[in-house]
């Protein structure tokens, strides 16, 4: 058997890393910013340039829920069966954390095929051992509108800003999530990403 290798260019180009390849000259000549490579977020969010280089996930099983009929735990998640209830989160401030904006993505499951619009209100807080327990304002995820769909998954993000509850001095962040919109079907909560 006669084998022959054969050198490819077309090979390297796709190997080079996603960052460097998108740096490409803009018709005037600038330089198009790699913040705006960042990961996708919804139109008219402040943030949305913001390159974040930090990733942490949380499973649903982690969060905190309701003890409702609302929430039906699930092997692939927590089932949030009706608009009502409350989920919430608690981390540690990663040691690496040295201020500013903050993303939370929410990845779920619709499981069910009623009309309606869907987001999420998050407030946020952070604490220190010895504080009260508090919040204030919440800020929310874009507006989507239900697939209609049985089984479609969708991840809405929203971006929090240091003020009103949230702080880069504070050991423990808080997170507490309701369900807003006039969607009111069942979803599945399956993971929560946390990019800083």
């Amino acid at each position: 058997m006669n084998l022959r290798v054969v050198w490819m260019p077309v090979l390297f180009l796709a190997l080079v890393p996603a960052a460097f390849a998108q740096q490409t000259a803009a018709p005037g000549g600038a330089s198009e910013s790699l913040a705006r490579q960042a990961a996708p977020c919804h139109p008219g969010t402040r943030g949305c340039l913001v390159k974040y280089r930090h990733l942490l996930t949380y499973p649903a099983h982690a969060l905190s829920y309701s003890n409702t009929a609302s929430f039906v735990l699930h092997q692939r998640g927590v089932n949030w069966v009706e608009k009502n209830g409350m989920m919430s989160f608690t981390v540690h401030r990663p040691a690496d954390y040295t201020g500013g904006r903050i993303r939370l993505t929410f990845f779920h499951q619709i499981l069910d095929d009623s009309a309606g619009d869907l987001k999420f209100n998050v407030t946020p807080m952070t604490f220190n051992s010895g504080n009260n327990y508090e919040t204030y304002g919440a800020v929310s995820t874009n507006l989507i509108a239900a697939p209609e769909n049985l089984g479609t998954l969708l991840q809405q993000s929203v971006v929090i800003t240091p003020g009103n509850g949230f702080s880069a001095n504070g050991t423990w962040w808080y997170f507490d999530l309701v369900r807003a919109g006039t969607f009111a079907g069942g979803l599945r909560m399956m993971s929560v990403a946390l990019e800083y």
